[in-house]
């Protein structure tokens, strides 16, 4: 497999619509960006497409303060998979990608004894997001104070809070008349999230023919009723495509193994039968429309189908039934083998750190509303050191999913 993933890099197997520029960005005067395909491919170049210029302008302007020069082209593809991503970043096809750390962890490299920084892959930027209303307002994940404690809602997720979760997300959308309408309701700005996670949604009409009621359920019999539903209804998972991705493989795995109670052969059959969704977005139109029973979701993609009536019918047709534990927000990720040059390392981090600001809607395909970097450039190493920490520990879990998938 690996044999495969580099000679798709080496020859930029990327999306179809970008091949030609993929070619002409292998010289020494492209600067290449890879967005990964969470959302669909050409909507993603649609709105980042101006972020070519525009970080070029930054880039080159903060060179010239101190004598520099910045002379590159930026260049933005979107790869195929969130693992083409990582390959290209760890053969040095491109200079930085938007990846979810679990992606990141499986290709970061070799661990320097000395320093603890990777060899082929580093962290420029972590991103923050708006906190999700369903989370900040569960009475479960209030602190003594009656605030939301992020630390409760990072727990690892059980079967009382996965229907508490679920039902709270409900009652939430149970009436949504607009994309507008929806992000009110779901995006909480005021509780900015280090964190997101997988929404496990099912078509409500097929859930009320086989009598599944979720708002009838109670902690005791959630677990068993959910049973029932993926192994003798057979109602059929759909999972992501990508196995190293976080939020469309790892954590509804792991959710069907901790919360779900699934033996080990059970999930490998429910993996054999599922559909294999492009990205979040189609998953949840095709849950909507009732070509698929259930699909995985993160960030709500219902609400970022393409037109107000489907987003209104997305609604309407659709539940949560259940969530994962928290998965640490995704990053930019920078290629070793193309960028060592600490200046301009420094650079990106301040330009993204300002774009995102200035510049809202490009990094609305993600739902990022700013970046956390370190706090000066003498700081950039023991910082990135730091983030490599917390993910090597928040992929425990995930890293024996991974190792339980990887014949699959």
């Amino acid at each position: 497999m690996k044999k495969v993933l580099s000679l798709l890099a080496s020859i930029s197997v990327i999306s179809t619509s970008a091949i030609n520029a993929i070619a002409c960005s292998q010289g020494q005067d492209d600067f290449e960006i890879l967005f990964v395909p969470s959302v669909n491919s050409s909507e993603i170049l649609n709105t980042v497409k101006p972020l070519e210029q525009k970080l070029k302008e930054k880039l080159k302007t903060k060179a010239e303060k101190d004598g520099r020069t910045f002379n590159k082209n930026v260049v933005i593809n979107t790869s195929t998979s969130y693992e083409i991503a990582a390959q290209a970043l760890k053969t040095g096809k491109a200079d930085l990608a938007f990846l979810p750390v679990n992606t990141y962890y499986s290709y970061r490299g070799e661990q320097d004894s000395k320093t603890g920084l990777y060899s082929d892959e580093g962290i420029l930027l972590s991103s923050s997001r708006n906190g999700a209303t369903p989370d900040t307002t569960l009475e479960e994940f209030m602190g003594s104070d009656k605030k939301f404690d992020t630390n409760k809602a990072q727990d690892l997720m059980d079967g009382s809070i996965s229907l508490a979760l679920s039902k709270n997300y409900n009652k939430l959308t149970k009436s949504i008349s607009s994309k507008k309408d929806a992000d009110s309701k779901l995006q909480d700005s005021n509780n900015p999230a280090t964190y997101y996670r997988t929404y496990i949604i099912a078509n409500s009409a097929k859930l009320q023919n086989l009598n599944f009621d979720l708002e009838s359920l109670t902690s005791d019999n959630y677990v068993k009723t959910l049973k029932d539903l993926f192994i003798n209804n057979s109602f059929k998972f759909t999972f992501g495509k990508s196995t190293t991705s976080s939020g469309s493989v790892l954590y509804p795995i792991m959710w069907l193994s901790k919360v779900v109670g699934l033996t080990n052969e059970e999930i490998h059959n429910m993996w054999i039968s599922s559909n294999k969704q492009e990205n979040y977005q189609d998953g949840a139109s095709k849950v909507s429309t009732g070509s698929y029973d259930a699909s995985v979701n993160y960030s709500d993609a219902r609400s970022q189908l393409g037109t107000e009536e489907a987003v209104v019918d997305a609604y309407k047709n659709t539940q949560i039934i259940g969530t994962s534990s928290a998965i640490l927000n995704d990053g930019i990720m920078y290629s070793k083998k193309r960028l060592n040059d600490e200046k301009q390392l420094n650079d990106l981090r301040e330009s993204f750190k300002e774009l995102v600001v200035s510049e809202k809607e490009i990094f609305s395909v993600y739902e990022h509303t700013g970046y956390v970097g370190p706090d000066s450039i003498d700081n950039s190493d023991a910082w990135e050191k730091a983030q490599d920490e917390t993910i090597t520990k928040s992929n425990v879990e995930a890293q024996k999913v991974r190792e339980m998938i990887e014949n699959w």
